[in-house]
């Protein structure tokens, strides 16, 4: 049985949250998005993948009502996006290779 930290369990509360966001409930998937957020930067760490997916799809939430402007989240996403490319071996690297 998964519990309510494991990784499995808090990507399918963020997928609800963002079929809450797309059926236009946007003050439950609002609330969704942030418990989703603050439980992932609590057990995985800020800079962890899926808590800047979360910062972005709370982002997302954000621009959708119009209440607030969502910026320092989308900033966070950027970062990570320049991370990630950073982390990506060149073209024709083996990701396999063993030193």
């Amino acid at each position: 049985m998964l519990g309510p930290e494991d990784p499995k369990t808090l990507a399918s509360r963020n997928n609800l949250a963002n079929a809450l966001r797309a059926q236009g409930k946007y003050a439950e998937a609002e609330r969704a998005h942030r418990a989703v957020l603050a439980i992932r930067e609590r057990v995985l760490g800020a800079k962890h993948p899926a808590v800047f997916q979360s910062c972005y799809n709370l982002a997302l939430c954000l621009e959708n009502t119009g209440s607030c402007r969502p910026r320092p989240a989308i900033r966070r996403w950027g970062q990570f996006s320049v991370a990630r490319r950073r982390m990506k071996p060149p073209a024709g690297a083996s990701s396999m290779a063993v030193s």
